[in-house]
Formats: C-alpha cells, sequence, structure tokens
C-alpha cells in the first residue's frame, strides 16, 4: 500500500501542474483522457494513480512523468 505522504504529494503535483497550465479539471480530464470525477479525487487524495494514469496526465502536462512524481516526492 502507498504511503500517504506521497499521495498527498501526488494530489497538490497534479494540482500545481494543473493549475499552471491553465486547465480546470474538466479541461484536464479531457486532455489526459479520463473522467472530471477521477480527477477531482486524484487532487483529494482519494484516488491511487496507476502507472498509466501518471503518463497520461504528464503527456497532458507536457512533461515527464518522472518529473511528476518527482514533484509528488518533494511536496511536504
Amino acid at each position: 500500500m502507498a504511503s500517504k505522504s506521497i499521495i498527498r504529494g501526488f494530489a497538490v503535483a497534479v494540482r500545481q501542474y494543473r493549475n499552471q497550465c491553465g486547465l480546470t479539471q474538466e479541461g484536464l480530464a479531457f486532455e489526459a483522457g479520463m473522467h472530471r470525477n477521477f480527477i477531482s479525487g486524484l487532487e483529494r487524495g482519494l484516488k491511487n494513480p496507476s502507472l498509466v494514469t501518471i503518463e497520461s496526465l504528464a503527456k497532458a502536462f507536457g512533461i515527464a512523468p518522472s518529473e511528476l512524481v518527482g514533484r509528488a516526492e518533494r511536496v511536504k
């Protein structure tokens, strides 16, 4: 099971990148091929992303998946 700190960090990282890109949750969901409710769950730390999800989000943000995970790890 993933630690709560990485899930919380991932939630913050997704929200930060989404805001940085000027996307709404709905816009990010469209770009990443996901449902808005799933994006909401990720940003609230209720969903645990798969590697495929991480890759899709990173592609929507125009970054490498490692950059997204790295930011999640750095969140305190």
